[in-house]
C-alpha cells in the first residue's frame, strides 16, 4: 500500500493512479506532469545539443495553504527485455 503522502510525477515506481497525467515532447525534451490532491509535480528531461547527457528538471508545487515537509528520492528500472539470456 503506497503512503498517502508520496508524490510521483510519472506511474512508476509506485503504480499509484494519477488525478490526471499530461506529456509534452519538445526538439530534445519531454515533459511530464501529474497533479495530486494539494500538490503538482513537472519532470523535464533534456538532451543538450552535442551532448553525450540527459538532464533531469523536478519541479514540485505545493498548492495547499500550509508549509508540507518533502523529501526526493530517485529510483532506476532496468529492463532489459530478453537481452539477458
Amino acid at each position: 500500500m503506497i503512503s498517502p503522502g508520496i508524490l510521483v510525477s510519472v506511474l512508476q515506481p509506485t503504480r499509484r493512479d494519477l488525478d490526471s497525467y499530461v506529456c509534452r515532447h519538445g526538439v530534445g525534451y519531454t515533459i511530464i506532469e501529474s497533479p495530486l490532491p494539494g500538490h503538482r509535480g513537472q519532470t523535464r528531461y533534456f538532451v543538450p545539443l552535442g551532448e553525450n547527457l540527459e538532464i533531469w528538471q523536478l519541479t514540485l508545487t505545493n498548492r495547499r495553504d500550509q508549509a508540507v515537509p518533502l523529501s526526493v528520492f530517485s529510483s532506476i528500472e532496468f529492463c532489459l527485455w530478453g537481452c539477458a539470456g
